[in-house]
């Protein structure tokens, strides 16, 4: 005794699952994540003259989103530099955790709307 079963619609399903995985290259909220994270690593990056605030810019490639400063002693101000005396602020580390969820969230926001784009469920 032998039994067929058929199931109608698994080559749509594979298809839209394909096209979903070429979309997640370009998750539509990574723009917005970097953005946030410009705005909070600028408010936290210690102030003298306030170069090393305004250096700081998106940062944002497939799948990747942050911000980077510019200013050429940005590393040595984050990380500090003992040799001369020079604590570490650790300003973008506190970004991170400070932003970690609201990051969670975005990221899920966005494969929610790829899903949605390829007639799926989230």
């Amino acid at each position: 005794m032998s039994m067929e079963i058929k199931v109608e619609g698994v080559d749509k399903v594979v298809q839209s699952i394909r096209g979903l995985a070429t979309s997640l290259d370009d998750i539509p909220t990574m723009q917005k994540i970097s953005e946030r994270y410009v705005a909070v690593t600028s408010a936290l990056a210690p102030r003298r003259t306030g170069f090393l605030a305004n250096s700081i810019r998106p940062s944002t490639r497939p799948n990747a989103a942050g911000a980077e400063a510019t200013a050429r002693y940005a590393a040595a101000v984050n990380y500090g530099v003992p040799a001369r005396n020079m604590p570490p602020t650790l300003f973008m580390q506190k970004a991170d955790a400070i932003l970690q969820q609201e990051v969670l969230d975005l990221v899920e926001a966005g494969v929610d709307t790829l899903i949605e784009k390829e007639g799926l469920e989230p």
